[in-house]
């Protein structure tokens, strides 16, 4: 009897050892993963407060270079017409390469012009339709992590796109307390939807998802939620979030 006990003893004894390395295993694996995102989304954060930054100063500077510009334009007025050309060529390209006003929220607006440049240089069509109310109470640097996010998925999903096919759409809708963003962008293939996370093809899988929970938990901040859509040539994330 009593190595009967003794050996049911040191059965307990070895699954209740089991048990608590699995623990210890699980809590470090987690604490592991909590880190990696909070130093994602630290450097998002810094790199989001810097482009705003990088915005405000631009903004500035491209005033002070447009009013120059045609304060130059009337001077020269007197002057041939192959110069006239000249400078009004300048002053278009100054234009052009000014950040457009989006949603008037500086970092918001700097954050699509840099994915928008990162489009054209991949041969993507992008389109938008924005419209938030002036007096939204959003956090920007919530916005800009999400769309940073969701835009930064659409252009890796073109990357696999054949060039001619190629499209990035934003729209952007704000109703009373109620903001809507919806991008779809073209795709290779239909990826498997699994609720609020899709299935990654990454060879790193462990890394893949913070993004995505960085998504969730900012529309969870706004009771709010996100969901995808994927067919064989196209993707879809829709959110939508209440304003405080």
């Amino acid at each position: 009897m009593p190595a009967t006990c003794a050996v049911i003893l040191l059965a307990f004894s070895n699954v209740g050892l089991f048990f608590l390395l699995e623990y210890h295993q699980r809590e470090e694996n987690e604490k592991n993963r909590m880190r990696l995102v909070q130093k994602q989304t630290e450097g998002q954060i810094a790199f989001y407060r810097e482009l705003a930054e990088r915005q405000q100063i631009s903004n500035k500077t491209m005033h002070d270079l447009k009013n120059q510009m045609f304060a130059l334009s009337e001077a020269m007025k007197t002057d041939s017409d192959k110069t006239r050309e000249i400078m009004e060529s300048i002053s278009g390209k100054i234009f052009a390469a000014s950040p457009m006003t989006v949603t008037g929220i500086d970092a918001v607006d700097s954050l699509i012009f840099s994915k928008k440049q990162q489009m054209e240089l991949h041969g993507i069509r992008y389109e938008q339709s924005v419209h938030i109310a002036p007096e939204t109470s959003f956090d920007p640097l919530d916005l800009c992590v999400l769309l940073g996010n969701l835009l930064d998925n659409a252009i890796e999903a073109n990357e696999k796109v054949d060039p001619d096919k190629r499209f990035v759409s934003l729209t952007i809708t704000q109703q009373e307390l109620w903001l809507s963003i919806t991008i779809t962008n073209a795709a290779a293939h239909a990826v498997k939807v699994n609720g609020k996370t899709i299935r990654t093809t990454k060879i790193q899988k462990e890394l893949h998802g913070f993004g995505l929970s960085s998504v969730n938990e900012i529309a969870a901040k706004y009771q709010g939620n996100c969901t995808f859509r994927s067919t064989d040539h196209e993707f879809t994330a829709y959110l939508i979030l209440q304003d405080a």
